[in-house]
């Protein structure tokens, strides 16, 4: 894949998670990667800066923390590099997608015809897979080396009360890539929603920048976006390990989360090999 580079630095503001107005800067850098602006410099984001909290994955170097970088750094895969971010505050602005950012990010690109992208893969298996099961299955995320240069996602889901849906997606796709970027978070549990409805009125992001069942108009809508946006938690947690460049191989998420992602990334930073 060619690089995208950008020509000048883009923002997008809107509510955090929490209510408070928040704005995001993506600005051109002179190495290649990405890289996390904070009050203590500038750092690439590799995995070892990462960790998981409560439902979702943040970058940090006490003090300075960025919240649901999963929701950011999924614009790595489209080849975009040599870039910073930065955030006034610890929670980025809250779409639930990364749609917003990269409708700023991309009329700003113009690819690098010039150069190839370098591509990273694991030596060998890694897996992380949960005490107890979920749904009744057993849930796991796993890494497996790539055999064609490829990112290979299979994701499968299964919501109680809901369904199940399995999708297999093959990056680099950039007609499956906007699909992926504009997929919400799954609104569950559904006796949630009410509390979402209440914080509405408030202001606050949690109905309208999420899929909720009961917003939707059918369980096969449902469980389509629910899956999309695991496949974009699932590329927000591999990009760490991209580098200078991409991350391939073949990976498997069943039932499974973030948690699960932060432990193979954090086995697969140590057995990264150029394909």
């Amino acid at each position: 894949m060619h690089p995208l580079t950008l020509q000048k630095a883009v923002s997008t503001t809107d509510l955090g998670y929490w209510g408070r107005k928040s704005t995001l800067t993506v600005e051109p850098y002179h190495l290649s990667g990405f890289y996390w602006r904070n009050g203590r410099g500038v750092s690439l984001i590799r995995p070892s800066i990462t960790e998981f909290n409560f439902r979702r994955l943040r970058l940090s170097l006490p003090p300075h923390k960025l919240e649901v970088f999963e929701h950011i750094l999924p614009l790595w895969f489209t080849g975009l590099t040599g870039v910073t971010i930065s955030c006034t505050g610890a929670w980025p602005p809250y779409d639930g997608s990364v749609m917003p950012l990269w409708r700023e990010v991309y009329p700003q690109c113009v690819p690098d015809t010039t150069r190839r992208l370098p591509r990273y893969t694991v030596s060998q298996a890694v897996f992380f897979g949960y005490n107890k099961p979920r749904n009744g299955q057993r849930a796991y995320t796993q890494i497996l080396p790539s055999r064609d240069g490829m990112l290979t996602l299979k994701v499968s889901i299964d919501y109680r009360g809901l369904g199940k849906i399995e999708r297999t997606i093959v990056l680099p796709d950039g007609g499956a890539l906007e699909k992926i970027f504009a997929a919400r978070p799954q609104g569950w549990p559904k006796s949630a929603y009410p509390l979402a409805r209440l914080a509405s009125l408030v202001g606050l992001p949690h109905r309208r920048n999420m899929c909720w069942p009961q917003d939707m108009r059918s369980v096969e809508a449902t469980l389509n976006e629910f899956v999309l946006h695991r496949v974009l938690d699932l590329l927000g947690g591999l990009a760490p390990l991209c580098g200078d460049g991409l991350f391939v191989g073949e990976v498997t998420s069943h039932c499974s989360g973030h948690l699960a992602d932060w432990h193979v990334v954090k086995k697969a930073q140590h057995l990264l090999v150029q394909v």
